[in-house]
């Protein structure tokens, strides 16, 4: 992702909150990145879910997802 290549980088995300499903960065990371590829549906429930796991991600939602 800090390469910018954020289609690449969502697998990443996926394969860590499949190890993790409580890992409220990697579904921070991985909305960003949908957000990032146009993609606003999955980006808001990445985003809402990071939000329930960690509540300082809520500043991603509402840049990333306009909530």
């Amino acid at each position: 992702m800090q390469m910018f290549n954020f289609k690449s980088a969502i697998p990443d995300f996926a394969k860590a909150i499949s190890i993790d499903p409580n890992y409220a960065d990697a579904y921070e990371y991985r909305g960003i990145s949908y957000a990032s590829i146009n993609k606003p549906a999955e980006a808001k429930a990445d985003l809402e879910k990071a939000t329930q796991l960690n509540p300082e991600a809520e500043k991603s939602l509402r840049r990333y997802a306009g909530k």
